[in-house]
């Protein structure tokens, strides 16, 4: 895993915190933590630990609703 400055550190954070904005936006779920908790359980969460640069190439709202498809997703599938 790659190290990264603190600087760095800081600008990731905040790109989590505009995913998870928009994530709130998307849902109209204001709770923190089941937002925090969909993220985490996401490809997004997985992508991000493997790949930074990979994740933040796209803008937060890609990641959001790409959050939001793969939850529907798992739910549609439901028997």
């Amino acid at each position: 895993m790659r190290h990264y400055r603190q600087s760095d550190n800081d600008l990731i954070n905040e790109y989590i915190d505009f995913v998870m904005e928009d994530l709130i936006e998307l849902t109209g779920n204001k709770n923190l933590s089941e937002v925090e908790n969909m993220m985490k359980s996401s490809t997004f969460w997985k992508m991000l630990k493997e790949d930074v640069e990979y994740v933040v190439h796209y803008n937060p709202r890609y990641w959001a609703e790409k959050i939001m498809k793969n939850r529907k997703g798992m739910y549609q599938y439901h028997y």
